[in-house]
């Protein structure tokens, strides 16, 4: 028989996630422009968040003020800093009028990362937006929370640096050691050493035995020669000896 063709399966059509068809309800109704397709909320780009912030600025008149010329046109909007610095401000005007904090980070939308997140701060844009607060005081706390938060961060050294050590000192150098003296010999006394030191030892031996010998020659000499008295006393002595005789 013939073979029947397979039938084909109809495509099941995947449901948007509700942070998606959430921010397509929230801001559905504010703005008319950029188109709010689940692609782009999906995935938002830079060019996207920065339309629909200055289509709700210029709807509902939030965050009037906040952004300088530059920052206000898309175009001049291409490093990566001022994508963040942008983006930061927003969150920041958003998290003063609610009065609580969005969990969003910057660097991870510019990314293009966290898109649960990123819609979160969408729909609560919407809902400061038409809450009736008072824009010019929001701005202007918001302003000043951002200056304050630049002041500190310059005063404080980044907290990613790597803390300096200091290389340890290399150890003092030594003195040169003087070398060790001669051994000395013990001679006995009147042994002349050996060697060429033994010959002008033993010529200082000779130097030194000739004033020992300068005593003896001393003691041997003669004694003095007596002197014989004068005559007129030998007269006297005989004199007086014979008068002792008589």
């Amino acid at each position: 028989g013939e073979q029947r063709p397979h039938a084909l399966t109809p495509r099941t059509h995947m449901a948007d996630p509700e942070w998606v068809t959430a921010t397509q309800t929230a801001l559905g109704p504010l703005i008319k422009r950029p188109k709010l397709t689940a692609a782009l909320l999906s995935k938002p780009p830079f060019r996207f968040l920065h339309d629909i912030v200055s289509e709700v600025t210029r709807a509902t008149g939030f965050a009037d003020g906040l952004f300088s010329e530059d920052e206000l046109q898309s175009g001049r909007i291409k490093e990566k800093e001022l994508k963040i610095a942008y983006l930061s401000k927003i969150f920041k005007c958003v998290e003063v009028a609610s009065g609580g904090a969005l969990g969003v980070r910057p660097g991870k939308v510019v990314a293009g990362m966290e898109p649960e997140n990123t819609n979160a701060f969408l729909v609560a844009l919407a809902r400061v937006a038409t809450s009736g607060v008072d824009n010019a005081g929001v701005v202007a706390s918001t302003l000043d929370a951002i200056a304050a938060s630049a002041k500190s961060s310059r005063s404080s050294p980044p907290a990613s640096a790597p803390p300096v050590q200091a290389e340890p000192l290399p150890p003092p150098p030594q003195p040169p050691q003087p070398p060790p003296p001669p051994p000395v010999v013990a001679s006995h006394p009147g042994q002349a050493p050996t060697g060429s030191g033994g010959e002008r030892g033993g010529a200082g031996g000779e130097l030194s035995a000739a004033p020992e010998a300068q005593p003896q020659q001393m003691a041997s000499a003669p004694p003095p020669q007596r002197l014989d008295p004068p005559s007129g006393t030998s007269s006297r002595g005989e004199t007086g000896g014979g008068g002792g005789g008589g």
